[in-house]
């Protein structure tokens, strides 16, 4: 990975912004603040239930559903799973195994989850199964005043509707739920919340390719580095490229180390903040 990668990141999360050459897209990171609600107590019920009887099921609200099997029983559970699924028009299925085989850091692991150390196991040692079904209608929502969510056979198939305008969401959200667990009118809120947050973004300003696009200096001994270092009429934004064994001698084995490219390729700016200004020779 080359440096100005992590640049790139930064960027984004600090200005909202940040250019990427090579692609015709620009990406903005938006944060809402917006806290899920999440389904705990459900979840504990339905291991509670599951381990005493074998299996269990509870509909969380309408379309949300969950069930629990031991795993003698998955199979027969499972069945009863799918046949529920096909009444809604659009749902989407998930379960515990199929959690722990996504290794998603997106949704906390069962051994993670807010319920007994007794359920966690059981979930982990797959002696209990716990599968969801939540139907994307489910998400279809008016609050009036013109702030409604619909659903359509797409592939970003949430649409909100804020202010005049309209967003398509994709089904990260609807993994939020029957993976993470947060309850659907919590993810509501939060897709109006996060609707609100892009209407109060301020509008991209992208330059030109021609005119945006970066210089790209190249460095061969330390003291071109510690001269280019030195210098003010460089724009930061600029990048540089470096061999990688003058690399470590600048800014240290630990720091090059992280980066495999050779010649390494940085930003100007991370550049001049590792790299001494002073001691090029005379």
């Amino acid at each position: 990975m080359s440096a100005f990668e992590p640049a790139i990141t930064q960027n984004s999360l600090i200005d909202g912004i940040a250019t990427v050459f090579g692609e015709d897209r620009a990406r903005r990171v938006t944060e809402a603040p917006h806290q899920a609600k999440r389904s705990w107590a459900e979840i504990q019920q339905i291991c509670d239930t599951a381990l005493q009887d074998g299996r269990s099921f509870i509909e969380i609200e309408p379309g949300n559903l969950l069930w629990g099997a031991r795993a003698e029983l998955g199979d027969e559970v499972l069945a009863e799973v799918v046949e529920t699924a096909t009444m809604f028009p659009r749902s989407q299925f998930g379960s515990s195994q199929g959690l722990m085989a996504m290794h998603d850091g997106m949704n906390a692991p069962p051994s993670a989850w807010l319920v007994s150390s007794e359920a966690r196991f059981a979930v982990l040692e797959e002696d209990l199964m716990i599968y969801r079904v939540v139907s994307y209608d489910a998400f279809a929502a008016d609050r009036g005043q013109g702030r409604t969510i619909s659903i359509l056979d797409q592939d970003w198939p949430i649409l909100v509707t804020s202010g005049g305008r309209t967003y398509d969401f994709s089904r990260r959200f609807v993994y939020d739920v029957v993976f993470g667990f947060e309850t659907v009118q919590s993810c509501i809120d939060g897709l109006f919340g996060f609707a609100d947050e892009l209407e109060r973004a301020p509008e991209l300003e992208l330059g030109s390719r021609a005119s945006a696009k970066p210089q790209v200096w190249t460095v061969t001994s330390k003291d071109e580095a510690l001269q280019l270092a030195s210098r003010g009429d460089i724009d930061r934004g600029d990048l540089v490229a470096v061999p990688a064994d003058l690399l470590a001698e600048l800014v240290g084995a630990e720091i090059a180390a992280s980066i495999t490219d050779n010649p390494a390729v940085l930003v100007v700016g991370e550049f001049k903040d590792h790299v001494p200004k002073t001691g090029a020779s005379e």
